[in-house]
This record gives structure tokens, C-alpha cells and sequence, in this order.
């Protein structure tokens, strides 16, 4: 089977990311202004690259961010609930705040000690978050396309970038990325290598970068 190469990643801004506001799998919002025109700045930036898959997660913001690929290639955008967002249960939704960012910061200690079943009440542990991905990731091995353009959020990516490198899941901690910010990895064995991690070069020439 043809090695792979993915480029991933994470959807343009929403009001929700500019208002501090915890979004997660249960948020279903939409890209503000700003987003639409982070959006249009990586399809200017990317356009050219032949892609032969769009993949997005079940959710607005994620659609809408890869859309413009989907018209040019006239191809349809394949829409994956198992690379929704994390589920961050009782938080989604709100504003931050003091104590909403130590129960966060508990839970990252938590999942960094390799405490893969903690989770945020009503929400989704490191250990459930993988092993959506993993289908995901498994059906992806299955399909002929070999250049594969993936839409998805910010801890989802986080995630993907870890089990991708055959990483340990507290490794994800490491890995942040912008809106719009894209990672690119090209399978090596069973494995795939980190080429680019969290790309905003389309951003910069925009004055677009949050």
C-alpha cells in the first residue's frame, strides 16, 4: 500500500475562541468574521496542492474551514464525528474562568502522569478521546487516497499528533496549534513522521495570526 501523507488541520476562529469560551464536542458553533478569513487565507495558501480526501469532523466550524477546498475540487467533504473535539462535559459553553482553568490544569497534570481515565465531569477521558481517534485513524489506513487534507480542532490535533509517532498519550501536552495552524505527516512504517507542526505561514502574510 502507497505511504500517506496528511496534512491536518485545526478550523478558523469562532466567537466562542474569542470570547474565552470553552467549546469542545457539544458546542456546535461557527467561524466568526475572523475565522472565514483565516479559512480563505490557507485555501489561497494551499489550493494548489492536489489533495485527493477532505475529511472534517461532524461539527459547523470544522465543515465550514474546509469548504472551500470541497467547491474547487468538486469533490464532497466526508463529515467524521470520531475527530470531533474532546468532550469537555460541564465546562462547554462557558466563559473561563480561575477556577475552570486549575480544574483544566488538574486534569492535564493528571493525563501527563499517564492518568488516561480522568476527565472532566460528564466529559471524555484521554483513554475514550483515543480510542475514537484510532477508528478514525484505522479507517483512514483502509482508503486508496494517499494525500489527505483532514479539518479538526485544536486538542484533537493534539492528540493525533501523539498516537500518529507512536507516541505515549501525555506526549500530546506538547503540541499547540493556532487556528488554522496545520501539521503535516507523511507515514514511515507503521508510524508516520512529523514534517511541519502547527504551519501559520498563510496567517503572517495576512496579519491574520491571533
Amino acid at each position: 500500500m502507497a505511504q500517506k501523507t496528511l496534512y491536518i488541520y485545526r478550523h478558523g476562529r469562532t466567537r466562542y475562541n474569542l470570547e474565552h469560551r470553552v467549546q469542545g464536542r457539544g458546542v456546535n458553533s461557527s467561524l466568526d468574521a475572523h475565522g472565514l478569513a483565516q479559512r480563505d487565507a490557507f485555501f489561497e495558501h494551499y489550493k494548489s496542492e492536489g489533495f485527493e480526501l477532505l475529511l472534517a469532523s461532524s461539527l459547523k466550524r470544522s465543515q465550514e474551514s474546509i469548504a472551500p477546498f470541497g467547491l474547487q475540487l468538486e469533490q464532497d467533504i466526508w463529515h467524521w464525528p470520531e475527530l470531533d473535539e474532546v468532550s469537555w462535559g460541564i465546562f462547554e459553553g462557558q466563559a473561563s474562568t480561575p477556577e475552570m482553568h486549575q480544574n483544566y490544569k488538574a486534569l492535564m497534570n493528571a493525563w501527563g502522569r499517564g492518568e488516561y481515565s480522568a476527565k472532566i465531569p460528564q466529559g471524555e477521558s484521554a483513554l475514550e478521546m483515543a480510542g475514537r481517534l484510532r477508528l478514525a485513524l484505522h479507517k483512514i489506513e483502509q482508503l486508496p487516497q494517499q494525500k489527505i487534507l483532514i479539518c479538526t480542532h485544536g486538542a484533537t490535533l493534539s492528540f493525533l499528533s501523539a498516537l500518529l509517532q507512536g507516541q505515549e498519550l501525555k506526549a500530546l501536552r506538547q503540541y499547540k496549534h493556532h487556528n488554522t495552524g496545520l501539521s503535516i505527516f507523511e507515514q514511515d512504517g507503521p508510524h508516520y513522521r512529523l514534517k511541519a507542526q502547527n504551519e501559520v505561514e498563510h496567517l503572517r502574510l495576512r496579519n491574520l495570526l491571533d
